[in-house]
């Protein structure tokens, strides 16, 4: 966990990440969990993912889905659980 000091304010790397998150449109969420499926590598170096089959796989969340998961879950967590059922 890295710490920051300012003003006498201390601010954990997860509520950081935590606001950026908020800040987030689901659009922008929807295409960062795209790249990070795109940009996933099995062993030998290869795609871990068709870009048809990553976009496929995102169609199957809802807005309302995504919106709740936002928060808890980074565009690479929602991406790992993509790819462990591909």
């Amino acid at each position: 966990m890295l710490f920051c000091k300012k003003n006498s304010i201390f601010v954990t790397r997860n509520k950081q990440h935590n606001n950026i998150r908020n800040m987030m449109t689901i659009e922008e969420y929807r295409a960062a969990i795209l790249k990070a499926l795109l940009d996933a590598k099995n062993e030998d170096g290869t795609p871990a993912i068709t870009a048809k089959e990553a976009e496929e796989a995102l169609r199957g969340f809802t807005d309302d889905e995504l919106n709740d998961g936002i928060l808890w879950n980074t565009p690479e967590d929602v991406a790992a659980i993509i790819l462990e059922g591909v």
